[in-house]
């Protein structure tokens, strides 16, 4: 058993369905061997707390046990932009927003977390009368469907979703119960992931406190979950109220940074947004930077959306390359390509600098566009000298 799997006991029952690996299915949809050396799926869970791209795998796994035709986790609201995995039986289908619409995931977003059939929650008339199961399922070839709404420690909100070809009818009971065995490991391991999402935010303002930045971690609908001790510094500027929101000093500036949260939550925003605020009697002032992060579709657990930088006016020029990783995720020696750029180095002159080939140049260049969202180099110098920083040469 794992590390973590020490902290929970198998009933003989629990062990005989989940210490076991599907690999076939019969008639019913079910079919079991024997894991042997193997971990069991508990422990797989477990896994992907830490290794958030096994997830996929994860949702073949549990389909298989479930004689499903396909398993999709897909985030609810509050949650503005829909995050899901699949298995490669669904993930080709891109439903995940009107997955959540659905009557059948409605009516279970309301209910404890407890593995329940369309058959027993909606009627003949209630299913037929479903747009979701209508126009988006049936054409498709699939019919019965099986889910729990999950909601993690942090308050995130999960639908966990089996679906059957229409041509096998609906699930057996079985199939409930044998994903009910698996709710106490499922609990624990959307929690862990919310909890490891939630410390690489810590590490990402942590980082921009080394270089003395005051940064904010937001969500989608603009609730702060990390923050660094520089953001105190500036707090009779910039402060966050008791329901976690931030607070301006100047009404104007507020109204900009709700307008912009919102286009965020949205997804309306391309790139960096920078909000004056003007100075005061109680201090100088200050140019707010809204920076998007870039997330795949698949990153359940990390509800970040954006980190919001304060710097004081007057700061300008490129940051420096241990800023940018702390910003865009992006490696150090990415940044260091990245930095130089906007110093007005030419590539040539900045490979040559790190005792790099050309062709390693471009590479990490390419990466750095990719994790910054951006499509062109000029398009990537321009984001970094938007973010107005003193450059710290510590490299």
């Amino acid at each position: 058993m794992g590390k973590l799997g020490a902290y929970h006991s198998h009933s003989p029952r629990l062990t005989a369905i989940i210490g076991a690996s599907p690999v076939r299915t019969g008639s019913d949809g079910f079919g079991l061997r024997p894991a042997g050396e193997e971990k069991s799926l508990a422990d797989r869970l477990y896994d992907a707390a830490v290794r958030p791209e096994s997830w996929g795998e994860i949702c073949e796994e549990l389909a298989a046990l479930a004689g499903a035709f396909g398993c999709a986790i897909v985030s609810l609201p509050p949650s503005r932009r829909p995050r899901l995995v699949a298995s490669a039986a669904l993930a080709s289908f891109d439903m995940d927003e009107g997955l959540a619409d659905g009557a059948f995931a409605k009516k279970l977003s309301t209910l404890p977390f407890l593995f329940q059939r369309d058959l027993d929650l909606l009627s003949a008339p209630e299913r037929e009368a479903d747009p979701f199961q209508t126009q988006v399922l049936r054409p498709r070839g699939l019919g019965g469907q099986m889910g729990a709404a999950l909601t993690t420690l942090f308050g995130q909100r999960f639908l966990l979703y089996f679906v059957r070809r229409e041509e096998d009818g609906g699930f057996p009971s079985e199939s409930c119960e044998a994903l009910n065995l698996l709710r106490q490991d499922l609990e624990r391991a959307f929690s862990l992931s919310a909890l490891f999402a939630l410390g690489q935010a810590q590490s990402t303002v942590k980082a921009l406190q080394a270089v003395g930045l005051p940064a904010f971690v937001l969500t989608d609908d603009g609730g702060v979950i990390a923050s660094n001790e520089e953001a105190g510094r500036v707090a009779s500027a910039v402060s966050v109220r008791a329901d976690s929101r931030l607070r301006l000093r100047h009404t104007p500036s507020q109204a900009e940074l709700e307008a912009a949260i919102a286009a965020l939550g949205n997804q309306r925003v391309p790139g960096l947004i920078s909000i004056p605020l003007p100075a005061t009697a109680d201090g100088p002032a200050y140019i707010l930077n809204l920076i998007p992060t870039k997330h795949r579709r698949e990153a359940l657990f990390d509800r970040s959306s954006a980190i919001l930088l304060v710097s004081a006016v007057g700061q300008v020029g490129p940051p420096d390359a241990n800023l940018l990783c702390g910003l865009f995720n992006i490696t150090l020696s990415e940044a260091r390509i990245a930095s130089d750029l906007a110093r007005g180095l030419t590539l040539s002159e900045s490979a040559a600098k790190h005792g790099l080939t050309i062709a390693s140049a471009r590479t990490y260049v390419k990466r750095a566009l990719q994790k910054t969202g951006t499509e062109k180099q000029s398009e990537l110098v321009a984001l970094i000298l938007s973010i107005g920083f003193n450059f710290r040469d510590h490299l």
